[in-house]
This record gives C-alpha cells, structure tokens and sequence, in this order.
C-alpha cells in the first residue's frame, strides 16, 4: 500500500515514500514530455488521474519485472 503524494501526468504518480510510478496498460496523451508539446486531452488526462488517486490509500501490484523501459 502507498499514499499518493502528486500526479505527474494521466499515467504517472509519486507516492509519499518519493516511488515514481507508472501505470502499466495505461498510454494518456503526453504533458510533461521534454521535446514534445502537451498533446490533445492531456490535461483532462491528468485532471482525472489526480481525482482518482491523490492524496488517497492505493494497493500497488508490480508486473513481472519492477521497472519499465524508463526505469
């Protein structure tokens, strides 16, 4: 179990423990990308990720391996 602490984007959070985590099967339009713009629906993206599951109790389930591609 983890607290979320902030919502980074549409599939991305940070827990109070400072985890980064990203959600698997879930591709949200991009806001925070380095060399892209925001894209269509990224911030109601994220709006709606930050309803779901900030500041809130969530049970966290790792997939097969702990880390992604991006680490």
């Amino acid at each position: 179990m983890a607290r979320i602490e902030r919502v980074i984007d549409g599939d991305t959070v940070v827990t109070q423990k400072g985890w980064r985590v990203r959600y698997i099967g879930i591709d949200t339009p991009e806001t925070r990308h380095p060399r892209r713009p925001v894209e269509c629906m990224g911030k109601e993206a994220t709006s709606a990720n930050r309803k779901l599951v900030e500041g809130k109790l969530v049970i966290l389930e790792t997939d097969v391996k702990d880390l992604d591609r991006y680490g």
